[in-house]
């Protein structure tokens, strides 16, 4: 498992593939939950969550604005549509992939909202509070795709379902800015 983890991370991310592996043989719990700033720092400023925020959430809040005319006090809760899932290539070898992947559950909370005209157009700026949540474990199909990469995955299997290792949730948490794409 050390070896998957450290083959499959670099940089910032080594460190924090040690500490999942550490946290992951030394749970007991399965409510038990995991943060760290370093893993915090490299999801935001990853290429796949930004493309996420700004593609993603900041078209699909733009949208929602529209519909009210930018009135942010009318602006109901909505849920966003997708969740960034880190599985592009940089992330296979930075070590988003191996230690987070296909994320669970992402809360956005607006912090700051201002707007101005641009002629014709309305724009709008954002500050965000941003939480990620994962499942640091692994099911049967994550085991028989991915066993083929590496004997470590086998391994994480065995260890979470045949000797009781138990998964950690995993809690990602984060301040951005986000504004309408010009």
């Amino acid at each position: 498992m050390r070896d998957l983890l450290t083959f499959f991370s670099a940089g910032n991310l080594e460190g924090v593939a040690l500490s999942f592996q550490n946290t992951f043989l030394n749970n007991k719990s399965n409510t038990s939950t995991y943060s760290n700033e370093t893993l915090n720092t490299e999801v935001k400023k990853s290429t796949t969550f930004r493309k996420w925020i700004l593609e993603e959430y900041a078209y699909q809040l733009d949208e929602e604005l529209n519909k009210i005319n930018y009135n942010i006090n009318q602006l109901p809760d909505f849920i966003i549509k997708s969740r960034p899932i880190f599985n592009r290539l940089g992330d296979k070898f930075s070590g988003t992939q191996i230690l987070i992947n296909d994320t669970e559950k992402t809360e956005i909370k607006l912090l700051h909202y201002s707007t101005r005209k641009a002629f014709p157009y309305q724009k709008f700026y954002a500050y965000l509070e941003v939480i990620i949540y994962d499942h640091f474990g692994l099911d049967r199909n994550d085991a028989v795709s991915y066993q083929d990469y590496n004997g470590g995955f086998a391994t994480w299997w065995l260890l979470q379902h045949r000797y009781g290792y138990v998964p950690f949730r995993t809690k990602i948490k984060f301040r951005i800015a986000i504004q309408t794409k010009d």
